[in-house]
C-alpha cells in the first residue's frame, strides 16, 4: 500500500504542475492513471522496478492474497462471481504473507498468512481472498520515489506440500457440448457458412423476442409453455459451449434476470412456474459437462425462488422443488466438493422456507448430518463448511427427537484428527443451536475448554500459523453473542444458560469454561494484532495452569443427551487410522 500511496502523491504533484497546461494536463492524467493501474496489478513498469528487494509477505503474494488469479462462478476451482481458468483468490493458494489479516466470519480469508508458508485457511479457488499485512522489519532509509521496486513474484509457486495430480480431471478437459437444435435449425442451410450462421442467429433472436413478449399477455397457452421450456433448454445449452466458457456466469445471470422479470406482479405467474419447473428438470443435465457448466448449474439451483422478491414485497422464498436435484448432487461423490458445498447452501436455504413440509426439513437435517459424520477424507475446507451449515439449521433434533445435529457437531469438537478450523467451527455452531434442558451443556463446554487447551499448546509451538486468529475467535463465539440479531435469538452458551431455565444447572460449568479460556483467547488476538516472530511463543503461564488443572476433573456424565453413547469413547472408537495427523495442520 505504501508504494501505491507514493504513486498517488506523485500523481497529485503532476496534476498540480499541469493544471495550466491545457492538453498536457490530460496527457499527464492518463499517464498517471496507467502507472497506478500497472502498479496496482503488479505489471512490470521497468526492468529496474521488476527486480524484487522485498521479502515475501507484502501485497500480491504468489497465487494467494488479494489478486491471485481471479475466480469463481464457473471457474474450475472458483468461488466468487466471475469465470477464470485459475480458480479463486484465497489465502491458501500459497499463503498471502504478512502478520496482519482478517478474521471474517464465514468468509474466505482467515488471518494474514505467513511469509513462505504454504496453505492458508482457504484452499485454492474456494472463496474470496484477503490481503496479508506487512512483516515487521528493521526500518530503512526512505528510498527516493524513482528507486521504488516491485516485489518479485514467482507465478509457478505452489503451496508447501502440495502435489498436483499427474493427470487433469476429465471434467476440466472435456469439450463435450449440449448442441441445441429444437428451433428448426435443420431447415436453415446455406452454401455460405457466414450467411448460414447469421440466419441461425436471426432465428434465435426471433424466438427470444417471442419469449419476452409473453410478459405482455394476460394468460399463456400450450404453445407458450412449449416456447418457455425451449427457451430454458436453449439457455442451459449455451452454458455448456466451449466458446462460452469464459462468459458462462453471464449467461446464467441472464437466465436468472429473466426469472426475476417474469416473477413481477405484472406478469402471469404461470410463466414463472413453467420456467422454474423446466430449470429444476433440465439443469442437472449440466453435471455431466465441463466443470464450468456444472458449477453454474449448481449455483442456478441454489438461487432458485418459488416466489421472487418483486412478487412478495421484497422477500423471496426459496424453490422447494430444487431440493431433489440438490440432494442428488450432495450425495454424488463423483462431483467435486465445491459443487457439493453449493448444494449444502441451497438445502440450508430451503430449510428456512416458511411452512416447509416437516418431511423435507428432516430429510435436509439427515442429509447434512450424514455428510458431517462421513467426511473424514474430505478436504478440511468442505468439513468446516458442513459444520457451519449445521449451525445455520437452527434445529437440534430429528423426527424422533434425537439430538443428531448437536451430537454430530460435538463429535467433531472432540475429534483430535480434524483440522482446528473444523473443530472450532463445530463449537461455534453448537453455540448457535437452540439448546434444550436434555442437552448436556456442561459436557459441551468442558470439551470446548479442552479444545482451547489443545490449541493453546499447539499455538505455543507454531504461533505464526495464519489460522489461529480465526480459530480462537470461533471458540470465543461459541460462548458469546456475535451480533444484535444473534442476541435476539439467544445464541452462545453463556446467553443460553442465563436465559433458559432448563439449562440453569449448566450455568457454572459454562461460565467456568469461558472464564478460563478468555485470557488465552485475548492474548492470542493481541499477539496477532501486534505481530510475532516465527519461533515459539509461550502464553501466560498462570491461565494455562488454571485451565489444565480444571480439565483434570471432567463431568461424570459423558453423554451429549440421555440415551446417547459416551462422547469421547465414541469418537476414539470411530477414528479411522488414515485420518490421524490431519488435525492441527
Amino acid at each position: 500500500m505504501r508504494r501505491i500511496h507514493i504513486q498517488m502523491i506523485k500523481l497529485r504533484r503532476w496534476r498540480n504542475r499541469a493544471w495550466l497546461g491545457g492538453p498536457c494536463r490530460f496527457r499527464l492524467a492518463i499517464g498517471g492513471f496507467l502507472v497506478l493501474t500497472m502498479l496496482t496489478f503488479g505489471v512490470e513498469v521497468s526492468p529496474a522496478r521488476a527486480q524484487a528487494k522485498k521479502p515475501a509477505g507484502g501485497h500480491a503474494a504468489p497465487a494467494g492474497g488479494h489478486a491471485a488469479s481471479g475466480g469463481a462462478s464457473g471457474a474450475p476451482a472458483g468461488g466468487s462471481a466471475h469465470a477464470s481458468p485459475a480458480g479463486g483468490a484465497g489465502h491458501g493458494a500459497s499463503g498471502a504473507g504478512g502478520r496482519r489479516g482478517g478474521a471474517q466470519q464465514g468468509g474466505g480469508y482467515y488471518g494474514g498468512g505467513q511469509p513462505g508458508r504454504g496453505p492458508g485457511m482457504t484452499p485454492p479457488g474456494y472463496g474470496p481472498g484477503g490481503m496479508g499485512g506487512r512483516q515487521k522489519t528493521a526500518k530503512k532509509a526512505k528510498p527516493d520515489d524513482d528507486e521504488l521496486t516491485l516485489p518479485e513474484v514467482d507465478p509457478n509457486l505452489l503451496p508447501t506440500g502440495y502435489v498436483p495430480p499427474k493427470t487433469a480431471l476429465e471434467q476440466f478437459t472435456t469439450d463435450k457440448e449440449w448442441i441445441f437444435s429444437e428451433w428448426a435449425f435443420e431447415n436453415i442451410k446455406d452454401k455460405d457458412p457466414v450467411k448460414e450462421k447469421a440466419l441461425r442467429e436471426k432465428e434465435v433472436k426471433r424466438k427470444i423476442n417471442a419469449f419476452q413478449n409473453l410478459r405482455q399477455k394476460s394468460s399463456i397457452g400450450e404453445d407458450d409453455r412449449k416456447l418457455i421450456v425451449e427457451f430454458v433448454r436453449w439457455s442451459l445449452a449455451q452454458i455448456t459451449l466451449k466458446e462460452n466458457r469464459d462468459s458462462a456466469h453471464l449467461l446464467r445471470e441472464k437466465l436468472v434476470k429473466e426469472l426475476r422479470r417474469v416473477g413481477s406482479k405484472n406478469t402471469p405467474p404461470q410463466i414463472h412456474k413453467v420456467m422454474i419447473d423446466a430449470i429444476v428438470k433440465e439443469s442437472p443435465k449440466l453435471f455431466e459437462y465441463h466443470f464450468v457448466a456444472r458449477f453454474n448449474a449448481a449455483l442456478l439451483l441454489t438461487d432458485l425462488n418459488d416466489v421472487e422478491a418483486e412478487m412478495n414485497d421484497g422477500t423471496s422464498i426459496s424453490c422447494v422443488s430444487a431440493s431433489e436435484p440438490l440432494f442428488a448432487l450432495l450425495k454424488d461423490t463423483s462431483q467435486l466438493e465445491p459443487l457439493r458445498w453449493t448444494a449444502v447452501k441451497g438445502l440450508v436455504r430451503i430449510h428456512d422456507v416458511p411452512d416447509l413440509k416437516t418431511g423435507i426439513k428432516h430429510e435436509i437435517v439427515h442429509a447434512l448430518v450424514d455428510q458431517m459424520n462421513h467426511c473424514e477424507g474430505a478436504h478440511f475446507w468442505y468439513q468446516f463448511r458442513l459444520a457451519e451449515a449445521l449451525g445455520q439449521l437452527k434445529t437440534v433434533d430429528d423426527e424422533a427427537k434425537k439430538p443428531i445435529v448437536v451430537t454430530a457437531l460435538a463429535r467433531i469438537v472432540v475429534d483430535t484428527t480434524r483440522n482446528y478450523l473444523v473443530r472450532t467451527t463445530a463449537a461455534q455452531s453448537i453455540g448457535r443451536l437452540p439448546l434444550e434442558g436434555k442437552i448436556n451443556t456442561s459436557l459441551l463446554a468442558f470439551e470446548m475448554a479442552r479444545l482451547g487447551a489443545q490449541m493453546s499448546e499447539e499455538y505455543e509451538k507454531h504461533p505464526g500459523r495464519p489460522e489461529w486468529t480465526t480459530c480462537f475467535l470461533k471458540l470465543h463465539n461459541a460462548f458469546h453473542i456475535l451480533s444484535a440479531d444473534d442476541k435476539k435469538r439467544m445464541v452462545g452458551l453463556l446467553t443460553q444458560v442465563q436465559a433458559k431455565p432448563g439449562l440453569a444447572a449448566h450455568k457454572k460449568a459454562v461460565q467456568d469454561s469461558y472464564e478460563l479460556l478468555s485470557p488465552l483467547i485475548q492474548e492470542v488476538l493481541r499477539n496477532a494484532q501486534h505481530g510475532l516472530p516465527n519461533g515459539p511463543k509461550l502464553l501466560a503461564a498462570e491461565p494455562m495452569k488454571k485451565l489444565r488443572d480444571w480439565l483434570k476433573s471432567p463431568p461424570k456424565d459423558q453423554s451429549v443427551a440421555p440415551g446417547e453413547p459416551q462422547l469421547v469413547k465414541q469418537a476414539a472408537a470411530e477414528t479411522k487410522p488414515e485420518t490421524v495427523g490431519v488435525g492441527p495442520g
